[in-house]
């Protein structure tokens, strides 16, 4: 039985198979000190504006399209046209180039390359689904869409899953 939230669970199955995607399975998981280091790097490279590509901004952004399974090439292919938003997608580029190159994750990473694996490596997936015959989900109604994508994932073998969510606890 496995009982956690879902970062921990990715992490843990990251450390098993960061392989398959280019890191090594001793990978780094940013923290919040950690990206805001890496975005002023970053600012600076790509001499964007720190006052108006603030790293609350571009963070949040970031966080957004990784929890919507939206990769730096998609981003940048819908929001072309829209000067702000394609430097904010010229920076998730190179923001995730920087993660893999120093082996390193954030936490948006850890759900959304856990879905990148199992989208990549179904034969990785089935091993989960057999794993997890049964699904609970406590707080469903926090979930965003990556979570959500990954618990049908996870479920679609068995089908044997219960969620439970309060509507006026959701955030």
């Amino acid at each position: 039985i496995w009982m956690s939230t879902f970062h921990a669970m990715c992490a843990r199955i990251m450390r098993s198979h960061a392989q398959w995607l280019g890191y090594d399975d001793n990978f780094v998981i940013y923290d919040m000190d950690d990206q805001k280091r890496l975005y002023k790097s970053l600012i600076k490279e790509l001499g964007l504006n720190d006052k108006y590509f603030t790293n609350q901004f571009l963070s949040g952004e970031v966080s957004t399209a990784k929890n919507n399974f939206v990769s730096p090439e998609a981003y940048m292919k819908e929001n072309s046209g829209d000067f702000r938003k394609e430097q904010v997608g010229t920076y998730y580029k190179r923001y995730q180039e920087s993660l893999k190159a120093n082996n390193a994750m954030d936490f948006d990473d850890l759900i959304y390359n856990t879905l990148v694996l199992f989208k990549g490596f179904p034969e990785i997936l089935e091993q989960y689904q057999n794993r997890f015959k049964y699904i609970m989900v406590d707080e469903y109604q926090d979930t965003n869409h990556s979570q959500y994508e990954l618990v049908n994932m996870l479920a679609a073998k068995y089908k044997n899953i219960c969620v439970c969510g309060d509507d006026d606890q959701s955030i």
